[in-house]
């Protein structure tokens, strides 16, 4: 009786799944990582019996956008794609009746029949399909003690023109506030008040007062974001300094400062001392770490070539030339 049970079991699975399976995966949340690929099955499929880690020869696999497939046979990745489409898999070792050859296909059936008999009807393989989420994953964490913070950099004599309430205050209310650290690089007469405030508002404790010129670079570059809240300005040095070291800023528009000419996206500006435009500037950021990465690399490039030493000098060169050529006139 064991021997017949076995055999029908053989026979029976390798007929269940001569049909071909059509594969997808569900748009992934911003949460999830990765999940196993479903067969698409409704009340009309007859596909209902079928190994479920076993994918029959001319399977169709469906990878929508934002999203990498991996095919795994006996633990081995056999095949990866990420490029969004509709794919036929035709490199299976799981032979189907409705694939290739029908004479060649029948014979496969048959062998795959036998060798099944041996393994007590049951498949001797495990083949699966896996989906990963290649998407921005924001606030992920993994392969760190604890949470690393984001650093959010503002340089600038701590006086209310420089209006680094308002900066304070946005943190506050941004939706990272508790991944959010705090650095101001600068001394005045509003130390103490913002450093009480800071205390009293932020998640995470800030770092306000003074830094040496010969640490500013260093200090620039452990930086994830710059922000410039500044009511008033005429150089707004602080701002080329910070681009230059690759960290995007965040200025405020203002009538009386020269800074928001270095913007070079609508995501670097906000209406001065508007407290919730800033908080959502600093929360847009956070949740898009590539374009973060991609417009530092923008910043810097176009820093060096409009705002370097030797860029001025040229600059101021040909500045000269002109105007002794219009005096000789």
């Amino acid at each position: 009786m064991g021997l017949i049970k076995a055999a029908a079991g053989a026979a029976g699975g390798v007929l269940a799944d001569q049909w071909k399976e059509f594969f997808l995966c569900e748009a992934l949340p911003a949460n999830v990582l990765a999940v196993k690929g479903q067969k698409k099955t409704t009340r009309r499929s007859s596909n209902t019996h079928g190994d479920e880690n076993i994918i029959t020869t001319g399977s169709r696999i469906a990878v929508a956008d934002g999203q990498c497939m991996l095919i795994v046979e006996q633990g081995k990745v056999v095949e990866v794609c990420a490029e969004p489409g509709e794919y036929t898999y035709d490199a299976s070792t799981e032979p189907s009746i409705f694939a290739g050859n029908l004479g060649e296909s029948i014979g496969e059936v048959f062998r795959n029949i036998g060798k099944r008999f041996t393994f007590g009807g049951e498949a001797p393989k495990d083949q699966r399909i896996y989906y990963f989420n290649t998407k921005e994953l924001t606030g992920n964490k993994y392969g760190t003690p604890s949470p690393v913070p984001f650093r959010i950099v503002a340089s600038g004599r701590l006086t209310n023109e420089k209006n680094h309430v308002a900066l304070i205050r946005a943190i506050a209310r941004c939706r990272h506030a508790q991944d959010i650290e705090l650095v101001i690089a600068g001394t005045g007469p509003l130390k103490k008040r913002l450093q009480r405030m800071a205390g009293r508002l932020l998640s995470r404790p800030a770092s306000i007062g003074f830094h040496r010129n010969a640490d500013m670079p260093a200090l620039l570059r452990s930086g994830d974001l710059l922000v410039h809240p500044s009511i008033a300005d005429l150089e707004s040095v602080s701002v080329i300094e910070g681009m230059a070291a690759g960290l995007v800023p965040v200025i405020a528009s203002s009538s009386l400062s020269a800074a928001g000419q270095f913007a070079l996206l609508d995501e670097s500006l906000f209406p001065v001392d508007d407290v919730d435009a800033l908080a959502r500037r600093i929360d847009w950021w956070i949740d898009h770490p590539a374009q973060l990465a991609k417009w530092g690399g923008t910043y810097a490039k176009h820093t060096k070539t409009n705002y370097s030493v030797e860029s001025s000098v040229r600059k101021f060169v040909a500045m000269e030339r002109e105007a002794i050529a219009d005096n000789r006139r």
